[in-house]
């Protein structure tokens, strides 16, 4: 109800510093060669592929480059298209009471559910 109920605050428009883009490609590389998930899909799922009678190992290989090209490849589309959508709700004077209200609904539908879940006897 807080939420709902305070008002709008004109927030500066301050945009954080941009770090440089080496360092996040590479702390996005770092962050994914150390993922154990990501050794599990290929340990479990990319040997149902891989026809036994040829070379296993450019198999794997091949799979495993073109599953990173596809993951890059969309990767970089959705990476493109939040930045395209956090630059313009940055700018937009309207979606701080437009974020305030739909957090509000959310967290008051949250409540509600919740009560409503486990009613008492």
């Amino acid at each position: 109800m807080r939420t709902l109920l305070a008002r709008d605050r004109q927030l500066a428009a301050e945009r954080p510093e941009r770090e440089p883009l080496r360092r996040i490609f590479g702390e996005g590389i770092g962050v994914n060669l150390l993922n154990p998930r990501t050794a599990l899909f290929f340990f479990a799922f990319l040997p149902q592929f891989v026809n036994p009678g040829g070379s296993v190992r450019l198999q794997i290989a091949l799979l495993g480059l073109t599953f990173s090209a596809m993951g890059m490849v969309t990767d970089t589309v959705y990476a493109t298209v939040a930045g395209t959508i956090a630059n313009r709700l940055r700018d937009d004077e309207r979606f701080p009471r437009i974020r305030r209200i739909s957090v509000s609904v959310v967290y008051l539908g949250l409540a509600l559910l919740a009560v409503l879940a486990h009613p008492t006897k």
